[in-house]
């Protein structure tokens, strides 16, 4: 895959993450038989996200900053509505993993880990700290990963992982 096609799957993919395609989805549906052109639906879109930017309750959001920095980040805040709980029906469309079995993986520094291994399965699942369903992956860890002193597998969610680049021995 080139450089240009790279660029557009990202794009395309965070269009979908941050649910940017269904709000235009919502707003098409809320006026049938109206064709609006593509330039006009993204500035609509973007007036949305720019009046929703402006009355962001900040004593809500520090909230939930603080939840997701403390211990209890599996706990939503009463606040924020928690996310459907039931399995999307098609998920294997909607959410297609990043990586496949077999593929050694580490986790994102900036996230905290160190760790590396290889991907021996997945599961999709509830995350509660991103209010949305998402990959998780059980990774066998290498002899030489840090946390192998004491532990032989561990899981991660997609988002806390990427591809580790081989380094010739």
């Amino acid at each position: 895959m080139n450089q240009l096609s790279d660029y557009h799957c990202g794009y395309q993919q965070a269009l979908k993450d941050f649910g940017i395609q269904e709000l235009k989805a919502q707003i098409s549906s809320l006026n049938p038989g109206i064709d609006v052109e593509e330039p006009d639906q993204d500035s609509l879109v973007a007036f949305l996200i720019q009046q929703l930017t402006n009355s962001l309750n900040s004593k809500l959001i520090e909230n939930y900053f603080q939840a997701l920095s403390s211990s209890y980040e599996e706990v939503l805040l009463s606040e924020i509505p928690p996310p459907h709980k039931q399995q999307p029906i098609n998920f294997k469309e909607i959410a297609l993993p990043c990586y496949c079995d077999g593929e050694i993986l580490h986790w994102i520094p900036a996230k905290g880990g160190v760790d590396w291994g290889i991907a021996i399965g997945r599961f999709y699942a509830l995350a509660p700290h991103l209010c949305r369903w998402s990959w998780k992956y059980i990774i066998l860890l290498d002899s030489q990963s840090p946390s192998a002193a004491w532990v032989i597998a561990d899981t991660a969610w997609e988002e806390d992982l990427q591809l580790k680049q081989e380094v010739a021995r």
